[in-house]
């Protein structure tokens, strides 16, 4: 099962280091996979959930293990071809751009797809991985 960093927290919600750079890179460098907050403004590209807060170059979201979600739709036109990533607002579903689909808390599992659980929760059966805060705790239950 994959397990998905939720913007770079790995032991419970720290939004003071949510989508910060060097929290990103730690989930990375412990294996797991992140889920990002990504805008585009002006030519450039910035990670954060409510604003764009922290500049970051192109080369950087185009790394393997990242779910990228897009926070405007200059991100997601200029992202989709060439990296994994889904925008959504309130919807319970989206798909991704490598076809995979994003479950919000709450929704109905559906097989294969990935699960947002911001606490620890039990473990959905037949799904691709799950988006945690508590990542860290996830890899303890499955190992």
């Amino acid at each position: 099962m994959k397990l998905i960093s939720h913007r770079g927290n790995l032991i419970g919600a720290k939004t003071c280091l949510e989508n910060h750079p060097d929290s990103i890179k730690h989930a990375l460098e412990k294996g797991f996979d992140c889920e990002i907050d990504v805008w585009k403004k002006q030519n450039k590209f910035y990670l954060g959930h409510d604003f764009a807060q922290y500049q970051i170059d192109r080369e950087f979201l185009l790394q393997d293990k990242l779910w990228i979600h897009c926070k405007n739709l200059q991100a997601l036109v200029d992202l989709k071809s060439e990296a994994n990533v889904f925008f959504h607002n309130i919807d319970s579903y989206t798909l991704t751009s490598k076809g995979y689909v994003w479950a919000y808390p709450g929704s109905e599992v559906i097989e294969d797809c990935v699960r947002v659980q911001f606490g620890v929760e039990d473990i959905p059966e037949n799904i691709y991985g799950i988006c945690s805060d508590c990542v860290e705790e996830y890899a303890k239950l499955i190992n």
